[in-house]
């Protein structure tokens, strides 16, 4: 009977090693910055209720009117439920890998006619209008509810999505892509 080894040829083991490299290095900038990502609560005034169902983000709410909330998903990636002004979250992403983001409104009394976003890349001033990140003025519809697909190849990219009701910002929320370093390929060692 003959017995099998589990041991990796040489060749892979060195392949391998390089990648559980790469995953210990992701996991300790993921596990150090927290992911920037909040488990969905409910807000801390009033007695509101906020149920996640992870098909679909949906909100059932009894008071929660008065709060203006913001989901944005990324698929393949996550799905964060965003309120306030100064929200940052972590997505880390692998050189070239292509990603999307789309968000929508979730509750929040109107406070002029229409719900409205913007979005931009890099905003160095929010309060310019004419920053050069943005991409777009204030608007409604699915133009400005998604950005187009991405593939960053190294960096930080911060995108950021605000949601206006009339002439007041009720959310601001920052998405930093962070592209992950590969490391270098070596050449196999040539045996004699």
């Amino acid at each position: 009977m003959a017995q099998s080894s589990r041991k990796l040829p040489q060749r892979k083991s060195a392949i391998w090693q390089r990648w559980l490299a790469f995953g210990v290095l992701v996991a300790g900038v993921v596990l150090a910055a927290g992911c920037g990502q909040q488990s969905p609560t409910a807000p801390s005034s009033g007695d509101a209720s906020l149920a996640l169902d992870k098909g679909d983000t949906r909100i059932a709410t009894s008071d929660m009117d008065a709060t203006a909330l913001l989901s944005v998903t990324v698929p393949d990636f996550d799905r964060w439920l965003c309120e306030g002004t100064d929200e940052y979250h972590w997505v880390i992403v692998i050189p070239g890998q292509e990603v999307q983001f789309f968000w929508r409104e979730i509750g929040g009394v109107p406070l002029g006619p229409q719900t409205t976003f913007r979005y931009g890349w890099n905003i160095q001033d929010f309060a310019d209008d004419n920053d050069p990140g943005w991409v777009c003025r204030r608007g409604a519809g699915a133009r400005y509810q998604q950005t187009k697909v991405m593939a960053f190849w190294d960096g930080l990219h911060d995108l950021t999505i605000e949601r206006w009701d009339g002439d007041q910002l009720l959310v601001r929320a920052t998405f930093g892509v962070w592209v992950a370093p590969m490391l270098a390929r070596e050449a196999p060692a040539v045996r004699n």
